[in-house]
């Protein structure tokens, strides 16, 4: 059955079909370029993770002998090692929390990329339907 378009028009949708496609898979590469880089940032933020924790937990354990800190310079030493442990412990929340954030960044890409090339993959059927419409016109003309 031919369309009521006529062959102009079939080469118009053709074209626009076409453009819409390349604009789409430009728009996929460049999530998956941002995906990469987002990666990359979850990567670095997890070993920083890690050293934080290291360093926070070495903060905690650490012991002094108690004959060698004595009155006010003890109180000064435990006032500064709190400050260091309240504050390792802040940077490792923050850490997690910019961690959380591309990871979530991450997926809402993933997800665009995935609504792109279903998009892709309808132009793509429509651009068949089209073709198939021009080569019917070609062949009754």
């Amino acid at each position: 059955m031919l369309s009521r378009f006529t062959l102009n028009d079939l080469y118009g949708q053709r074209a626009n079909l076409s453009t819409a496609i390349s604009n789409k898979e430009a728009e996929v590469a460049e999530l998956e370029g941002k995906i990469r880089r987002l990666e990359r940032a979850a990567n670095s933020l997890e070993r920083y993770i890690t050293t934080i924790e290291d360093s926070h937990l070495k903060l905690t354990n650490l012991t002094i002998d108690p004959s060698s800190w004595q009155g006010t310079e003890k109180k000064k030493f435990d006032d500064a090692h709190q400050q260091l442990q309240t504050n390792s412990k802040g940077l490792l929340i923050q850490t997690e929390s910019a961690h959380s954030q591309v990871l979530e960044e991450i997926s809402r890409c993933e997800a665009q990329v995935t609504s792109a090339e279903a998009t892709i993959s309808h132009f793509r059927n429509l651009l068949a339907d089209v073709n198939a419409q021009i080569n019917a016109r070609r062949n009754k003309d």
